[in-house]
């Protein structure tokens, strides 16, 4: 079954209901409950149908912050493209490292450019506001999805 008819299944009509009312009907980063929520897939496994995830791997978003969600995928697909070998790595350091720093995403982006991107050459020709872009994610939802990794 093609992803695109896997909307239509009674599955993932259930699992879809079941994200929105795991996140209270609002858009999981801004809060909005007025607009239109879209039930998103925050990561794809290889092989699963789209009801076949916990509601943990969902997330619900408004129009605009689906949107930028999206954009968001783009913009890291593109810099690994662009940057090749390494890149992913250098992206899952940055994410990944975030709780351990008091001062935010901005301080371990420039932490790691120091460290890890100009030393390993990755990341040499971008600027830390580049690089905070490509990892876009409101602070609370890295945190929420931080918290549940764990």
């Amino acid at each position: 079954m093609e992803w695109k008819d896997q909307y239509k299944h009674p599955l993932w009509q259930k699992k879809r209901l079941e994200a929105l009312e795991y996140f209270g009907f609002e858009c999981s980063d801004c809060g909005d409950k007025e607009s239109q929520l879209h039930v998103h897939h925050v990561r794809y496994k290889k092989g699963a149908k789209m009801w076949e995830y916990e509601v943990t791997e969902l997330s619900v978003l408004c129009d605009a912050c689906h949107k930028e969600a999206h954009k968001a995928k783009d913009e890291i697909n593109d810099f690994c493209l662009m940057y090749g070998a390494g890149s992913e790595r250098v992206i899952s350091e940055l994410v990944g490292g975030y709780s351990s720093y008091q001062n935010g995403l901005q301080e371990h982006c420039n932490s790691h450019m120091n460290c890890v991107g100009y030393g390993a050459g990755y990341l040499q020709n971008l600027e830390a506001e580049t690089i905070l872009k490509l990892t876009k994610i409101s602070p609370d939802r890295l945190q929420k999805f931080i918290e549940e990794a764990v």
